[in-house]
């Protein structure tokens, strides 16, 4: 008996013995593919007898789209270039149905030059792991679709209710100058409220359209001095401190960020300005510093009122003031808000620290963010004005 025959005959006999094994989807090809040996957990995949796959090749089973792909590596295997191929393909089980697949080819023959290859394939289904890709793009793409919609709605509200809001302010003091002697001590009171009323929808309308092209702006990323920034923010808030004395703290080194430097910039301006801000003691203590992480975690630190643990998510939310309007300075309540969009557009992430009566730490990182695109536009414009936090 011819001994490549003999081989043939006791790798398919060894193959049938494999095929036996029900835990994975098996089965042996001859050289044109066809299906020559196949077990019931294939069968049971791919919705048909052992008889209907028998009369079939494996690219007849796989989706239109994915047949070519097998076929080529199927023929690399054959042309001794490979000894075994992976391919990622869906296989039909009916016109309409199919099951995404990693599709394992061995060659049983490593000589070439044999007369009958064999090959032993192997079928693993992953279809839940493409859905659950599939699906969790979708609803990546819904939420990003959502808060698109939501910021420019906020930003379409906030520009277009600011005008006849100013008709309103405007009209009342001209309402309190020229005929204020005409109303008694009520309406004295009355419009009074109305004025303040005004003022501070102004200032939460600012704020929105603030938050708005937050989110919107295109980043003009550069290398950031962070500590000349924290500088800065400090001197334009040196009115806060009033009669106050705080005490600031600033390293002699912060490290440099690849950041929008405009933006960051109101970020320091943001979290120092509550640090002096929100104290009950005549001489605060404020400090400025980093961890020297990866990525660098910035922070600044206070010894004020400090914030309840089950407060201290509320406080980055949109128009939530832990305190009455006008305590602490008063303010809309959007500046921390303001702040996670700031952080979340450079791809960081920012949170707080905090014990009542002891102080707080807030901490944020920089990681740029596919947002983030190094550039040097000295057209760019400051941030918008927002009302006083």
């Amino acid at each position: 008996m011819d001994v490549s025959k003999q081989d043939t005959q006791g790798q398919e006999a060894a193959c049938a013995a494999l095929l036996r094994h029900e835990g994975v989807c098996l089965a042996m090809l001859d050289a044109e593919g066809r299906f020559l040996h196949v077990n019931q957990t294939l069968c049971a995949l791919l919705g048909r007898t052992a008889e209907e796959l028998t009369a079939l090749r494996l690219q007849d089973v796989a989706h239109p789209d994915d047949a070519e792909p097998l076929e080529c590596q199927f023929a690399e295997l054959l042309a001794g270039q490979q000894t075994h191929v992976m391919e990622e393909a869906r296989l039909t089980q009916t016109a309409d149905r199919s099951v995404w697949c990693i599709v394992s080819i061995t060659r049983l023959t490593p000589d070439r030059e044999a007369a009958a290859p064999r090959c032993l394939v192997s079928m693993q289904n992953i279809t839940p792991l493409p859905l659950a890709v599939s699906q969790l793009r979708h609803t990546v793409g819904e939420l990003a679709s959502r808060n698109q919609e939501l910021e420019d709605l906020a930003h379409v509200i906030s520009h277009h209710l600011r005008e006849p809001l100013r008709g309103m302010f405007n009209y009342a003091s001209l309402l309190q100058e020229d005929h204020g002697s005409q109303l008694d001590a009520e309406g004295h009171t009355l419009l009074a409220k109305l004025l303040r009323l005004a003022r501070r929808m102004e200032d939460q309308l600012q704020d929105l359209l603030a938050l708005a092209r937050f989110g919107h702006a295109e980043l003009a990323c550069a290398r950031t001095d962070m500590r000349q920034l924290a500088l800065e923010a400090v001197e334009n808030l040196a009115a806060l401190q009033g009669e106050r004395c705080a005490h600031i703290c600033i390293p002699e080194r912060l490290p440099e960020a690849i950041c929008d430097p405009l933006l960051i910039a109101e970020l320091w301006q943001i979290l120092i300005g509550n640090a002096l801000r929100y104290s009950d003691k005549f001489s605060g203590q404020v400090e400025i510093g980093f961890v020297d992480t990866a990525p660098v975690v910035y922070y600044v630190r206070d010894n004020g009122i400090g914030i309840p643990a089950g407060l201290q998510e509320r406080i980055f939310m949109l128009f939530k003031r832990l305190h009455h309007r006008d305590a602490y300075g008063g303010g809309s309540g959007a500046g921390l808000a303001i702040a996670r969009k700031i952080v979340a557009r450079h791809g960081g992430r920012i949170w707080v620290e905090s014990t009542p009566g002891e102080g707080s730490t807030f901490s944020f990182t920089l990681s740029g963010g596919p947002a983030c695109t190094q550039t040097d536009d000295p057209s760019r414009q400051p941030p918008p004005e927002r009302s006083t936090r």
